[in-house]
């Protein structure tokens, strides 16, 4: 079995827990607490990843034990995000122009990922 597809907001939820208790606890104390997250979880991420397990059971139990990976529809959205982010941090030379090779950089950009699907 390979990694578990999981929305944006699982997929942060567990990467912000691992960071923050990452730095006190082994991974399989890690996974203890995410194995029983829905009967400690609060606030927070702690409550998004109790939603999801609720929800999802077997998936949640897969993503813990075999690792997960953003979904690839979300994965997208945040490349093309990430485009739209440095597009609009760059200075404007000339509006018309500009619109247009950002234009063609989503049109290189969604051409590359039918090609790869």
């Amino acid at each position: 079995m390979g990694k578990v597809e999981l929305p944006l907001d699982v997929y942060n939820a567990f990467e912000n827990l691992k960071r923050t208790w990452g730095r006190l606890l082994k991974k399989e104390e890690m996974d203890v607490i995410f194995l029983n997250i829905t009967h400690i979880a609060q606030v927070g991420d702690a409550v998004v990843l109790k939603k999801y397990a609720l929800e999802n059971a077997t998936k949640y139990i897969q993503a813990v034990a075999n690792g997960y990976e953003l979904n690839s529809t979300d994965k997208l959205i945040c490349q093309v995000d990430m485009m739209l982010n440095i597009w609009l941090e760059e200075p404007y030379e000339d509006e018309e122009k500009d619109r247009y090779n950002f234009a063609k950089d989503i049109t290189e950009f969604i051409k590359s990922q039918l090609v790869t699907q």
